[in-house]
C-alpha cells in the first residue's frame, strides 16, 4: 500500500509540473501570474448568436474582452447560426432555441445572462473540474491555400481513453457583421476533424490533417481550436421552460489547445 502511495504522489507531482509547463507554452510566461494554480485544463466557450440578434453584440464584446484580458484560461468560438450550417448543427446539439446563449466546456455550464460576472463565473467554475488527464498539442501551417495540421493527443493515464475530438477552423476578424455593424470574432467556419478516437493508457495518438480551405480563410486571420471531450454523455438542461424539450446531451471537455496562423 505504501509503495502505491509513493507512486501516486510522484505521478501527481509530475502532472503538476507538466501542467505548469503546458501553461507557459500555451499562453506565454508573462500571463501566468494572472491565473490561479488550481485549474485543470483550458476551458472551451461557445457563444450562440446570429447577425440580426440585438443582444448578441454585447455578448460578443464580453467574450472578446474576457479572453483578451488574459485572466482566465479559456478559448472561445462564436456560432453564427444564420450564416453557417456548421455552426447551426453545433447549436442543434445543444438544443439551443434562444440567443445569445453561452455553452461552456461542451455544455457543463449554460449561461443566458449577458454579463461579465455570469460569463466569468461559468468559466471559473469549469477550470477546476475533474477531468481525464489528456493533453493536446497542435501544430499548423499554411500549405499554399490550404492548412496542414498535426495533432498529438496524449493519454497520461494508465487506462484506455475514448473521446470525441473536434478541430475548429475559425475566422478571427469575421466576415460576418453583427447587428451593430461591427464584426464578430472567432466565428466557426468548419471542422477540420470531428470524430471519436481511442488512446491506450500512456500513449500518444498522432493525427495529421490536410484541411481544404473552401471558405477562403486568410493567413494571419485564422484560429484553429482543438478540443477533446470524454465520450460519457451527460443530460443537461437549458435555462428555459418552453419550448420543449429543453434538455440536451452534453459531452464535457477534457482538454483544449489553439493556435493562430
Amino acid at each position: 500500500m505504501s509503495r502505491r502511495f509513493v507512486i501516486l504522489l510522484l505521478a501527481l507531482l509530475i502532472f503538476y509540473s507538466m501542467q505548469n509547463l503546458a501553461f507557459e507554452e500555451k499562453i506565454g510566461k508573462d500571463l501566468t501570474k494572472n491565473f490561479e494554480n488550481d485549474y485543470t485544463h483550458f476551458v472551451v466557450a461557445e457563444l450562440g448568436s446570429t447577425t440580426y440578434c440585438p443582444y448578441c453584440p454585447d455578448a460578443s464584446d464580453l467574450m472578446h474582452s474576457l479572453h483578451s484580458s488574459g485572466n482566465l484560461p479559456f478559448y472561445y468560438i462564436t456560432l453564427v447560426y444564420d450564416k453557417s450550417d456548421v455552426a447551426q448543427r453545433r447549436g442543434m446539439t445543444f438544443n439551443d432555441y434562444f440567443i445569445p446563449m453561452l455553452y461552456v466546456d461542451g455544455g457543463y455550464k449554460v449561461v443566458d445572462t449577458t454579463s461579465e460576472i455570469s460569463y466569468s463565473n461559468a468559466i471559473k467554475s469549469s477550470v477546476g473540474r475533474d477531468v481525464r488527464d489528456i493533453d493536446i498539442k497542435i501544430d499548423a501551417e499554411w500549405n499554399r491555400n490550404d492548412v496542414s495540421i498535426v495533432l498529438n493527443v496524449t493519454n497520461n493515464e494508465n487506462r484506455i481513453y475514448f473521446g470525441h475530438i473536434m478541430v475548429c477552423m475559425a475566422e478571427i476578424d469575421s466576415r460576418w457583421i453583427r447587428s451593430d455593424e461591427k464584426h464578430y470574432n472567432n466565428t466557426l467556419m468548419d471542422y477540420a476533424l470531428n470524430r471519436y478516437i481511442l488512446i491506450p493508457g500512456g500513449k500518444t495518438k498522432k493525427l495529421q490533417i490536410e484541411w481544404n480551405n473552401k471558405y477562403n480563410l486568410q493567413e494571419g486571420n485564422t484560429l484553429i481550436l482543438a478540443f477533446i471531450s470524454n465520450w460519457i454523455p451527460h443530460i443537461q438542461k437549458n435555462p428555459w421552460e418552453k419550448p420543449k424539450p429543453n434538455f440536451f446531451i452534453a459531452k464535457f471537455v477534457d482538454d483544449a489547445n489553439a493556435v493562430e496562423i
